[in-house]
């Protein structure tokens, strides 16, 4: 099948929202320190990038970013005692680091864009997002 532009568009935003819940359900599978830590040291920093240029990428897409800030929020949850780094390793600083950095990317794209929105509605646009990286600390 011939997929136009904004047919390949939108086909590009489901199939990575589809990666990113499938990161999101396999890190929620890990319980203990262990595991999860198996699963950050084969995800950052090699895999990690799948996060950062989907944030370059689909900035402006809500249904992206939320599922994006949902696996932010999933990989910082410390359910458990699973998100337990050792106290020599800088892990934990490096994972905070990266988010702390999306997150000030992705507001400095809202700030700039957000004059330009036709919407009305601000919950929608901005707010909701600011909600959603409050739960992800």
């Amino acid at each position: 099948m011939l997929l136009l532009p904004e047919e390949s568009i939108v086909s590009e935003h489901h199939e990575y929202v589809r990666l990113i819940n499938c990161i999101m359900g396999v890190s929620k599978g890990f319980s203990s320190p262990k595991q999860y830590n198996f699963f950050f040291e084969w995800f950052y920093p090699n895999y990690f990038e799948i996060i950062k240029k989907g944030f370059k990428c689909f900035s402006s897409d809500s249904f992206v970013v939320t599922s994006l800030f949902e696996l932010m929020k999933e990989l910082l949850d410390t359910r458990n005692n699973r998100a337990k780094f050792d106290a020599s390793s800088m892990t934990g600083f490096l994972l905070f680091k990266e988010i702390s950095s999306l997150l000030l990317d992705y507001f400095k794209f809202v700030n700039l864009y957000s004059g330009f929105s036709p919407k009305q509605d601000k919950f929608g646009e901005k707010y909701f997002f600011i909600n959603c990286a409050i739960d992800i600390f």
